[in-house]
């Protein structure tokens, strides 16, 4: 958060509270993702090296908008389409030999957590209803952004609403962002709640897993270094809206991969698998070595 190289102190004595953006298991996780979460073991082992418990949260998001429209191209069930998809990454993962993490959530065990924070934002004005969806408006947080460093002189006088779990590309999202999803006719994935019939939303998704199992706190946080962009200042935003306290004292980001110049991306198109590698005569032990050089920024 400082931009700065600060020794570490931990919030306790007792356990170390880690916090590690899983995959969106939508499709299998490429070399690009797999750095980060090599990087986040290195990071866990070193931790224990020096002594630390350390207690750590790997999140599984498996119910998106992508994910679902995914599935529906496979001509699939989404959750028989996310369960390969998991089963494939903790294989590789445990071929790369990264630890296991303690909690390994999905988006879709976390439902209830999700609608409980979602309920905090409205009733303390965070959040409102519109047309069926809940929204967060983040010109009620203050400091929003804060990680990103994010100017908000550029943030639009009039209200803009942004109803995609996702939006493609590095750029933000200036305006109000969707929490839940509410039911519309066709639907095929939602869930009955207090907030009625819906699912939620990709950005409270990552909120709901993490103090689920490590309460409103965390040591550290990790992810790539995309998630700079939205995707943590969107966890700031909820998690401490609820909280009142800060939810992490150091954010770590894995760098990005880079193929013949251009970052390893979907939407690029230039994304290899370990398998890829595998066929041509690697072992997992060389990507393993590879991949972990260099990723810590």
């Amino acid at each position: 958060m400082s931009r700065k190289l600060e020794e570490f102190k931990p919030i306790g004595d007792e356990k170390l509270r880690m916090y590690t953006c899983g995959p969106s298991i939508y499709q299998l996780p490429h070399l690009g993702n797999y750095r980060t979460f090599l990087f986040e073991d290195v990071l866990q082992r070193y931790l224990e090296y020096l002594g630390y418990n350390v207690e750590r949260v790997l999140n599984l998001t498996d119910v998106e908008d992508k994910a679902i429209a995914e599935a529906e191209k496979e001509g699939t069930p989404l959750r028989k389409m996310t369960e390969r998809n998991a089963k494939m990454f903790l294989r590789e993962l445990k071929l790369l030999r990264a630890k296991p993490p303690d909690y390994l959530p999905r988006s879709s065990t976390s439902i209830e957590q999700a609608v409980h924070l979602i309920e905090e934002l409205l009733k303390m004005g965070y959040a409102y209803w519109h047309e069926g969806n809940v929204y967060y408006d983040p010109l009620k947080f203050k400091g929003f952004g804060k990680l990103y460093r994010l100017d908000m002189t550029r943030w639009p006088k009039a209200r803009r609403r942004f109803h995609k779990d996702t939006y493609p590309g590095n750029r933000w999202n200036l305006g109000d962002f969707i929490l839940w999803h509410g039911f519309k006719q066709g639907d095929k994935v939602y869930w009955d709640t207090k907030l009625g019939k819906g699912r939620p939303a990709w950005n409270i998704q990552d909120p709901a897993m993490a103090t689920q199992h490590l309460g409103f706190k965390a040591d550290i946080a990790c992810g790539g270094i995309d998630n700079i962009i939205r995707h943590h200042d969107y966890i700031i935003a909820v998690v401490e809206a609820v909280s009142g306290e800060e939810f992490a004292r150091y954010w770590l980001h894995g760098a990005h991969l880079y193929v013949d110049g251009k970052k390893m991306s979907k939407s690029i198109g230039n994304i290899i698998y370990p398998k890829d590698l595998i066929d041509r005569g690697c072992n997992w032990q060389s990507i393993r070595f590879f991949s972990r050089q260099q990723s810590l920024w």
